[in-house]
């Protein structure tokens, strides 16, 4: 796999050496710059003061991820001097990852920032999941965890931190934080307030909206999110909505999607009194069952999310050229299948038709590989299943639909994979591939082009709704992903906490700190000194210490109070 730090781009490469002796050395040293480099030039769009933050995405889309992607961004274009007190900053869209980034920006940069939101409310579709539970570490892609967190369920960032629970109250404790951070970083926030322009004025980017204003920023930043929640996830997952038929007959339920959102649907009408806060208590007897076999399915879905990646990325008549140049080196190459003509007959036709054929192909051989993976070559012992055979639901049949051949979608988590490989061991479902269509009232469902006969209940999971919006396709080009650079990897939490550690934050984070996580803060501090010079974090240490002892003894207070009164 290619280091995801790096990047061929010469506009890039132009601005790397080593020893800038900038925040961020510490934490990549000698390659800082080289870091900041890439990964703003991964994130921009063909415009070059603007800017993608994620949604553009398919796999790895969690809360988690897309604050990480925003403090990432924040990170990379304040080291390369693209944000300060008289730089004026857009970001459009008020969900969690365009929030995250616009206090990030102010926090760092003492920016102009203004952020721009079509609807009324901030924070978006997730504040309506009541029943959707949200864990700061457990669906995130599996290459990222050593095994599945269930127990450290803090999102440990630098601020807008929260704990596990469903999406409503996630997004009350970040909201919360939001409210504090504003008197002392004031955002401006324009809601009802839709872009209908985003276009380069000399050195400068021009914002038009519904309004008829015109604005001239900076930096503009895009975290528009992955479009309406048109399939109704976060509104859903109540656990009426997956009850059986009130005479006692055996419900007959079609989901169809195989991302996350789909197979918590499986979950909900194959197990009773399934909640979707145990996920990690499903999960733990079937990691304990398949030791150091999770390490083989993470590798497996990056080599998967590199390999389609850069098959979309690639023109038609290169990705020929690379299948036809396979042919004669390596004859079981997946890219070579495909090419059931002669050389010469391939190039005469039509090139797209051709490009097509092959990713199709790579795509088909990709999700066999993954049926192969779950359904063989991990071996679940009936022990691990026992637990799973006892919950079964008896008054629910359930069917799965997808496009591929195998249900084991690369968009959802390997831990989610991991339990519908165990539900279909024990004969919980059927799985069904091919193209969906009906599921409305009255409407048949048909999949694949055959009706499926008396089914009372669908839900149609096929992720969020792209926004139709001129200007944002325009602005579409490939990148990689930040989510994986400076704060998810390697331990780089705590280089990210000191670099946007100052007195204000430290206050907001005092809770946390006072519920013993205050050394960890001042290892931080201490080791990246990047506030101002090893003085300036030295003086934030002390303040931190001071924080705890304030807030340990106003919660001695409380508790004596609490006594007295009883």
């Amino acid at each position: 796999m290619n280091d995801p730090i790096t990047t061929s781009d010469p506009s890039a490469r132009r601005h790397v050496r080593a020893g800038s002796g900038r925040p961020g050395d510490s934490a990549y040293p000698g390659r800082g710059r080289e870091a900041a480099a890439a990964m703003v030039e991964d994130a921009r769009t063909v415009l070059p003061n603007v800017f993608a933050l994620g949604c553009f995405r398919r796999v790895n889309v969690t809360m988690t991820m897309q604050q990480v992607r925003a403090f990432n961004l924040a990170w990379a274009l304040s080291y390369r001097g693209r944000l300060g007190p008289s730089r004026r900053v857009a970001v459009i869209g008020a969900g969690l990852a365009g929030l995250t980034f616009a206090m990030a920006a102010k926090v760092r940069g003492g920016c102009e920032v203004t952020v721009f939101e079509q609807t009324e409310a901030l924070f978006g579709p997730p504040a309506r999941g009541k029943a959707r539970y949200v864990h700061p570490s457990l669906f995130r892609r599996a290459d990222l965890l050593a095994e599945p967190d269930g127990d450290d369920d803090r999102s440990g960032l630098p601020f807008f931190n929260w704990r596990a629970d469903t999406a409503d109250r996630v997004i009350d404790q970040i909201r919360a934080s939001w409210d504090r951070l504003q008197s002392t970083y004031p955002v401006h926030v324009r809601t009802s307030t839709r872009v209908t322009g985003v276009e380069r004025a000399g050195k400068k980017t021009l914002i038009s909206t519904d309004a008829g204003l015109a604005e001239m920023f900076d930096v503009v930043v895009i975290a528009t999110g992955y479009g309406p929640d048109a399939s109704g996830y976060w509104a859903s997952g109540d656990s009426a909505d997956y009850v059986g038929k009130p005479d006692g007959a055996r419900l007959r339920a079609v989901v169809s999607g195989c991302g996350d959102a789909g197979l918590l649907d499986v979950f909900n009408l194959c197990l009773r009194g399934f909640v979707h806060a145990e996920v990690a208590e499903l999960l733990q007897p079937l990691v304990d069952a398949v030791p150091g076999r999770i390490g083989d399915c993470a590798e497996l879905d990056a080599m998967m999310g590199e390999g389609l990646a850069n098959l979309n990325a690639t023109s038609n008549e290169d990705l020929i050229d690379e299948a036809l140049r396979m042919a004669h080196i390596d004859g079981d190459h997946p890219l070579v299948g495909c090419l059931d003509r002669s050389e010469t007959q391939a190039r005469r036709l039509d090139p797209q038709v051709t490009a097509d054929r092959i990713r199709r192909h790579v795509a088909d051989y990709y999700a066999e590989r993954q049926r192969k993976l779950y359904d063989e070559e991990l071996e679940i012992p009936e022990a691990a299943l026992a637990p799973l055979r006892c919950r079964l639901r008896s008054d629910a049949e359930v069917i799965l639909n997808g496009q591929g051949a195998s249900p084991y979608s690369l968009t959802a988590s390997v831990w989610n994979k991991l339990v519908l490989a165990a539900l279909r061991r024990v004969g919980a479902l059927q799985y069904r591939p091919g193209s969906f269509s009906g599921g409305e009232p009255g409407v048949p469902v048909f999949i694949g082009g055959q009706e499926i006969a008396s089914v009372d209940r669908v839900f149609v999971r096929h992720g969020p709704r792209r926004e139709q919006n001129d200007w944002l396709g325009a602005l579409k080009r490939r990148s990689t992903d930040l989510s994986v650079e400076v704060l998810s990897v390697q331990g780089q939490q705590p280089f990210m906490r000191a670099y946007f550690a100052t007195p204000a934050i430290l206050e907001e984070v005092g809770m946390e700190v006072a519920e013993g996580r205050a050394s960890d803060w001042r290892e931080d501090l201490v080791r990246y000194p990047v506030i101002g010079d090893g003085e300036g974090s030295l003086r934030l240490s002390r303040r931190l210490s001071e924080i705890s002892r304030r807030l340990a003894t106003t919660r001695l207070e409380a508790l004596l109070g609490q006594r007295a009164a009883r």
